[in-house]
């Protein structure tokens, strides 16, 4: 019997939808589901589902991490399901479904239509999404360049730039404190006795 690997990419109402549909398109093969940690239990409500299989982390499905709970043995096909009609956004579960070398990929998407997907077109997105990327970042590059130099100089202007209160603040001579001579009490300028320095009794 054929194995069909579905990895769990929407949420488990879309599942719930798409399940009937999967399961009428691969009747004679045994379904597997990988998902992530936190829905493993949920997952085991699917008695179409023979095998519930889990990632080793939450992280996000990613070609560069091959879940080690795996199988060894290839599966006949790989199925993704997707939020919309296109499969837009989900590359990196195309690409992770490419590299378990399946003899086919299949997309089930939002209304359960079931399509396959060569390595051809995985290949054609991936190319897509990276001149897309170049083009984003070249597109920027002009607009940090002219940036920086603005930057600096009202950077290097307005930490140069003082206002008139603080220069009159930093002219102003500074205030000593006078301290009484000993013997005095405080706001006594003289000796004890009340007679002021240099007079006669």
């Amino acid at each position: 019997m054929d194995r069909v690997l579905i990895i769990r990419s929407v949420s488990l109402q879309q599942l719930d939808k798409n399940l009937p549909a999967i399961r009428e398109r691969f009747a004679d093969s045994e379904l597997h589901l990988l998902t992530h940690p936190h829905s493993v239990d949920l997952c085991r409500k699917y008695t179409s589902v023979a095998r519930v299989l889990s990632t080793e982390t939450p992280q996000g499905f990613s070609p560069w991490r091959r879940p080690r709970r795996l199988p060894a043995r290839r599966y006949a096909a790989v199925l993704v399901p997707v939020s919309n009609r296109s499969g837009a956004g989900f590359l990196n579960v195309l690409l992770l479904a490419a590299r378990l070398r399946p003899r086919s990929v299949f997309l089930c998407d939002l209304a359960s239509a079931i399509r396959p997907v060569s390595l051809a077109e995985i290949l054609r997105r991936t190319l897509q999404a990276a001149a897309c990327s170049t083009l984003a970042l070249l597109g920027s590059a002009p607009v940090l360049l002219l940036a920086f130099p603005w930057l600096l100089f009202c950077l290097l202007f307005f930490r140069g730039k003082r206002s008139p209160a603080d220069s009159a603040g930093n002219n102003r001579a500074p205030v000593q404190s006078r301290v009484p001579p000993p013997g005095t009490e405080p706001g006594q300028s003289g000796p004890p006795g009340g007679n002021p320095p240099g007079s006669r009794r």
